[in-house]
């Protein structure tokens, strides 16, 4: 199975473009220069092409070279990790299906299950439909074939954890994350009515982190933890792991921290509902 993933790295080189020139840089010259020489043009031209990958460093530069608006700086952010695991993925020569194999393997594997996702709703307790949303609004699939299998497999995975009682999962959603609206008002009410289904069992538990806690808290990366191994970019379309000690430790830290605010109960299915009132308010 050939790679997947060009069409997904060009959308956010493509994107970055876009706002070059609504911001009135026409030339990528005048960005390197508003850049400070950070960065060549050449360089700027490989990453809207999705040929150079693209960090944070740069990301921010950027957004503070173009004057970008609050929003605009969201959602550079908020696609910024995808970004770099598709790269990762096409240098890898890897398919979207095949991560998603090796995501499954893990998984499966696992007895606790730590995953915190700051955008989406966490792979475990997705609806196909919402997966499938995902995976569309990004172009991760190189085909229909690719898309259904992969479906499948997340899908397949997902149910399993959900009903094995001798696995642990955790799971933690900022509560804007229930607001960023994939595949239509249908598929995000009945991905939040499966939020609501969740009880607070042994072998899955899910939190909220509600609006307007304490800014300090660690919101910017998604990562899950499997019984001590780091991984990130998970709820996504896939995994990529390291073994990296230090790397764990950073995100247990971080996943306790989040834990200790968030919320279950009554408090999260107050907030799920507030977030299902709005959808049907703005329908």
């Amino acid at each position: 199975m050939s790679v997947s993933v060009v069409g997904s790295r060009a959308t956010f080189g493509s994107y970055l473009r876009e706002l070059r020139k609504r911001k009135s840089f026409e030339s990528p010259a005048e960005l390197a220069r508003r850049m400070g020489g950070l960065v060549s043009v050449s360089g700027i031209l490989k990453r809207e092409r999705g040929e150079l990958k693209i960090t944070r460093d740069y990301v921010d530069a950027f957004a503070k070279a173009v004057q970008a608006s609050p929003e605009e700086q969201k959602f550079l952010r908020q696609h910024l990790d995808l970004f770099l695991l598709q790269f990762d993925l096409w240098r890898a020569g890897k398919s979207i299906f095949d991560i998603n194999l090796e995501a499954a393997a893990r998984l499966e594997e696992s007895r606790e299950i730590h995953c915190f996702s700051p955008t989406l709703i966490p792979h475990v307790v997705q609806t196909a439909a919402y997966t499938r949303a995902i995976l569309e609004t990004y172009q991760a699939c190189e085909d229909f074939d690719e898309l259904e299998q992969t479906i499948l497999v997340r899908s397949r995975t997902a149910e399993r954890i959900r009903q094995e009682s001798h696995r642990r999962v955790h799971l933690i959603n900022l509560e804007s994350a229930l607001y960023n609206i994939y595949g239509g008002p249908e598929v995000m009410r009945k991905q939040l009515s499966r939020l609501l289904e969740i009880g607070q069992g042994d072998q899955v538990q899910y939190r909220i982190v509600p609006l307007g806690t304490n800014s300090n808290l660690p919101t910017d990366s998604t990562f899950t933890i499997h019984d001590g191994l780091f991984v990130t970019a998970e709820s996504t379309i896939g995994n990529l792991y390291t073994g990296d000690k230090d790397k764990a430790t950073w995100a247990a830290s971080k996943f306790s921290r989040l834990w200790s605010v968030a919320v279950t109960g009554k408090q999260s299915r107050m907030i799920i509902e507030r977030a299902m009132a709005h959808l049907k308010d703005n329908i």
